[in-house]
């Protein structure tokens, strides 16, 4: 591998977020008021990152290190690793 590791996104964040502990708890059921709806089927959102093999592989810290211990970013293969090629995990694919 010739290039770095390229960073590809800024700033990692999730556009929904659920807070516990906002809603009632009912005991006997064990369930909180608003997951009345759980069995039904959930609409999916689609991803806001995506891996690019072509252009996001490269070089990082991890293959300067000596290999032992080193695993491949879990953030990388999301297409969300913020650190490129500062990451301590391999950026390719296996």
């Amino acid at each position: 591998m010739q290039q770095p590791a390229r960073r590809q996104v800024t700033e990692f964040k999730k556009d929904t977020a659920y807070v516990e502990g906002n809603y009632d708890y009912n005991i006997w059921y064990d369930k909180y008021l608003t997951d009345r709806n759980a069995n039904k089927e959930e609409e999916r959102a689609v991803s806001m990152y995506k891996l690019k093999p072509e252009v996001d592989t490269g070089y990082t810290k991890a293959d300067k290190m000596d290999g032992t211990g080193t695993y491949f970013c879990v953030y990388y293969a999301r297409g969300c690793c913020t650190e490129g090629v500062n990451c301590r995990y391999y950026h390719r694919v296996p």
